[in-house]
Order: C-alpha cells, then sequence, then structure tokens
C-alpha cells in the first residue's frame, strides 16, 4: 500500500472534503490509501504487516459488491487500520453485504448516515470496517455519534 496524506483519493463533482475533514477529526486518521486487495483483510486491519504472505486470500475478488469504492485511513504509529466504503443501497442491504464477509472474519462493520458520506453525500452511506480491537478503542465514539446507523458485528464483541 502506498500511504499518504489524509485527502479525497476519488474527487468527484459531489465529494464533500469538509465532510472528509469532519470524520478525520472524530477518528483521527492521518494516513491514507487505494485499497488494494490483500491476501488477508483481517491481519491488515489488525495493523500486521504479514496481510500479503501466502497465496490465498480472505476475500472474494470483486470487492464492489460489499466494500464500494473502497479506501483504507490509518492512524500513523498504530495498528489502527479501517477500510471505508461508500455504499448506495438500504441499509438493510448494506448490513446483509458486508454480514456475510466481516463476521467469518472477526472483524467489525459500521454504517453511518448518507450525511457524513464524503464520496457522494446524500446519496451513499459510509461504511467503515475495523478489526475488533479497533472497534473497542472507538467504542464510546460510535456510541456517541448519532450518524451510526447499524454496526455489524459477532455478539461477543462488546455491546
Amino acid at each position: 500500500m502506498k500511504w499518504q496524506e489524509i485527502q479525497l483519493l476519488r474527487n468527484s463533482k459531489y465529494s464533500s472534503s469538509e465532510n472528509l475533514k469532519k470524520f478525520e477529526n472524530v477518528f483521527r486518521f492521518d494516513t491514507c490509501a487505494e485499497f488494494e486487495r490483500p491476501h488477508s483483510l483481517e491481519k491488515l486491519l489488525a495493523g500486521e504487516r504479514s496481510y500479503n504472505a501466502g497465496n490465498k486470500y480472505d476475500t472474494p475478488p470483486y470487492l464492489g459488491e460489499w466494500l464500494d469504492h473502497a479506501e483504507l485511513q490509518k492512524v500513523s504509529g498504530t495498528t489502527r487500520v479501517v477500510a471505508i466504503g461508500h455504499d448506495y443501497g438500504p441499509t438493510d442491504s448494506i448490513h446483509s453485504k458486508i454480514a456475510e464477509h466481516v463476521v467469518s472474519l472477526d472483524l467489525v462493520g459500521t454504517i453511518f448516515d448518507s450525511k457524513v458520506d464524503w464520496y457522494y453525500p446524500g446519496q451513499s452511506s459510509l461504511v467503515m470496517i475495523m478489526s475488533k480491537e479497533t472497534y473497542n478503542y472507538y467504542y464510546y465514539d460510535l456510541l456517541a455519534n448519532h450518524h451510526v446507523v447499524d454496526v455489524v458485528k459477532k455478539q461477543y464483541f462488546r455491546e
């Protein structure tokens, strides 16, 4: 991955740099990268460097069905890495699509309403996929955030 300072990676005429800035102020991410399918999404989001070791993949070849317009964000010097997607479907449809992949990998998916999305505000919902450790770190921030509309996780995670 080629990490760079936070910026709009897909700057379309609908993109909102203001929404991206607000998001970064809440979660303190300071670098981003275009999403390239890793061998292990679970290891990548746990901040491990061996995410491309081996020759098997833990995700399907086409991520656009459940992680559309994907990008990565992280906090430098930590293991906090998240995958961000921008989805056009209704919340229950987004929940079903990401649950199929994240639950089996012990990851957590958080769905935000379309007001905070920076790719296409008002039209696409922001989806953030993270490790359970990252979820636990941001638990209270997510709990207090009125833009969070759903969380997809196994039951044993913090409620």
